[in-house]
């Protein structure tokens, strides 16, 4: 096993270093909650009317708490990940471009339900994200662990690993 990776149980899986395989692990958690929140909006959208600013409110607490959690991830990819890739393969178009514009059109969304409480929006960011997931665990994690250097992985996992989200800013 070479330093720093890990082994996956599927053959047919890449094995990731230590740093992709923990932004690839932060998804099941995230992923749990984007289910709890599309069983909640069901609720509210199902819901008689008398429940229905019971259950927006809640919604929209579990969403905010939910962006809270989602914004740590985000920005290990966008302040560190991306533009270590980017550095190889530019990032105004192919998959940096994607990854961060969905980053993007997922916080908007998440956004818009907060402010306007329309759970079409909640769905729309939920969906945006569940495909950006795959996106990265099938075809971005598996391209950088091919691209960067063992160095640069070591690197990357002592951005992610040491620094607060907020805090992670410059990768040089």
């Amino acid at each position: 096993m070479q330093r720093g990776c890990s082994m996956g149980m599927n053959p047919e899986q890449p094995i990731l270093c230590t740093a992709l395989a923990q932004l690839k692990k932060e998804h099941g958690p995230l992923v749990e909650k984007m289910l709890e929140l599309q069983q909640l909006a069901a609720q509210f959208v199902h819901a008689e009317a008398i429940r229905k600013e019971e259950l927006l409110v809640e919604l929209q607490a579990q969403t905010a708490a939910f962006i809270a959690e989602l914004e740590p991830h985000s920005a290990r990819e966008e302040n560190v990940l991306f533009p270590m890739m980017a550095k190889y393969i530019g990032k105004e178009t192919g998959p940096i471009a994607v990854m961060e514009y969905e980053h993007e059109q997922a916080k908007r969304l998440l956004k818009r339900f907060l402010e306007d409480g329309f759970p079409d929006y909640l769905q729309n960011a939920v969906e945006t994200l569940r495909g950006h997931f795959q996106k990265e665990e099938q075809v971005l994690f598996p391209m950088a662990e091919k691209m960067l250097s063992e160095e640069e992985k070591q690197h990357l996992l002592e951005k992610i690993a040491t620094r607060p989200a907020d805090g992670v800013g410059d990768c040089q």
